[in-house]
């Protein structure tokens, strides 16, 4: 997989300042998180994913799926990041969100 390591350091930098917020560097394809509830819990926080120009996405505990909107259930209080792949695997878009 290639990354644009400018992108990454954005994707980084952005989520030092912003927390408990959905971050996304996009590529060629558009990853979105929608946290459910998407206010401050002591809870399980729901991340819906929805995807465009996206073939498969790696999720946060490194598994892939085809999914074209994938489900993750975020359980600590810490970033989570999802990567969309396109079909020659290439990374296509970043999407993190901090809970």
């Amino acid at each position: 997989m290639k990354l644009k390591r400018y992108g990454l350091i954005a994707l980084v930098l952005a989520l030092i300042v912003v927390p408990f917020q959905t971050v996304s560097a996009s590529l060629s394809g558009n990853l979105n998180i929608n946290p459910n509830p998407s206010n401050w819990t002591n809870g399980n926080v729901v991340l819906q994913v929805e995807t465009a120009g996206i073939d498969k996405v790696i999720m946060p505990n490194g598994s892939i799926t085809s999914n074209s909107n994938p489900v993750y259930t975020a359980k600590e209080n810490k970033e989570y990041s999802f990567i969309g792949l396109n079909a020659k695997d290439e990374v296509v878009a970043i999407a993190s969100h901090v809970v």
